[in-house]
């Protein structure tokens, strides 16, 4: 107590107020003490005043904002990935049945054509003689 005394005799009861009231409103001014791994943030605890307090609050609250922007972009791309893959294949699926199509009209063409030739060799009296056999041993 003699030490409060001492302090109340010098700055008056109106000056330690004052210096109580700037001491809880900023904290203890710590320094580099803040950068000490376990003494840091204990005395942080007992000496950062209101401002400190409200400032990592806020910090706190923008960086859960921020993760959360983060996270709603990256929700968007992929969903955007996701439908241009899917345009992406429904364009393909098109591709691949005009294909087949076009690939099953060429059989047909195909098998009409070999029909036609076969007659024309009956007519002029030839035939030909290759069978499903000796057309899998050519294919080789």
């Amino acid at each position: 107590m003699p030490f409060l005394a001492m302090i109340v005799r010098y700055v008056g009861f109106t000056g330690l107020a004052v210096a109580a009231i700037v001491v809880f409103y900023e904290g203890l001014p710590l320094g580099p003490l803040r950068a000490v791994p376990v003494l840091g943030p204990g005395l942080e605890m007992l000496t950062d005043g209101r401002v400190d307090r409200e400032r990592k609050a806020a910090l706190a609250g923008f960086v859960q904002e921020a993760k959360l922007v983060a996270a709603e972009a990256e929700l968007a791309e992929t969903r955007r990935q996701h439908a241009a893959g899917r345009k992406a294949t429904a364009g393909f699926a098109e591709l691949l049945a005009a294909a087949q199509a076009r690939e099953a009209e060429l059989d047909v063409t195909n098998q009409l054509k070999e029909a036609e030739y076969e007659a024309q060799l009956a007519a002029s009296g030839r035939a030909c003689r290759l069978d499903a056999d000796d057309l899998r041993f050519l294919m080789r």
